[in-house]
């Protein structure tokens, strides 16, 4: 049986994994590649779309790291992922170093995550992004968005219920000020 490189993949959907705890970048030769040096040959070099639905166990994505290239990140239903990337695992000098994280991100949905609490502790610039979507994530205070969103023009939609975005909590009060114009409240359908 031949295995495909990881930096082959293009498009990454994990669905109903329920024993899923984690993910881990491995070396061929089957040693932990440590997040902070991470192996060109075992990066998703060319991965653009991950989605994640019903992968309950999963607290976290910190191997999105090497995803340098991912354009659109789903997470929906997954019962106890607190953060997408956890600030503990993956220092923050990685990222400035030139990781990229999410640069190449236009779309973000995260559904249906009631322990989220973040998605990066730091703010970071999301130069290409353009939409994000939340919904049902009560946890999530902070986005993690730097001044240069406001800068780049792209970001077109925020889009949650009006009390998520009512009760976000801002550093910088600029920043919120500029976003608002671009969010929709999103309105449950009304059941018959």
């Amino acid at each position: 049986m031949q295995l495909l490189s990881p930096s082959c993949i293009k498009e990454l959907h994990l669905v109903m994994c329920d024993e899923l705890e984690e993910v881990k970048i491995i070396h061929f030769e089957k040693q932990v590649v440590p997040s902070k040096f991470p192996n060109p040959q075992c990066c998703f070099n060319h991965l653009l779309s991950v989605r994640i639905n019903g992968c309950n166990k999963l607290l976290n994505l910190n191997w999105l790291i090497h995803a340098p290239k991912l354009q659109y990140l789903r997470i929906e239903y997954c019962d106890f992922i607190e953060k997408v990337i956890e600030d503990e695992r993956s220092e923050g000098s990685e990222i400035e170093s030139g990781l990229s994280v999410f640069s190449r991100l236009i779309d973000l949905t995260l559904s249906n995550l009631p322990k989220l609490e973040s998605i990066y502790e730091h703010p970071l610039p999301f130069p290409s992004l353009r939409r994000i979507t939340v919904l049902g994530c009560p946890r999530l205070k902070k986005l993690p968005f730097d001044s240069s969103i406001c800068m780049s023009k792209k970001l077109e939609n925020i889009n949650g219920p009006q009390k998520w975005w009512d009760g976000l909590e801002w550093n910088d009060q600029t920043l919120m000020h500029n976003l608002t114009h671009i969010f929709s409240n999103y309105r449950e359908p009304e059941k018959c």
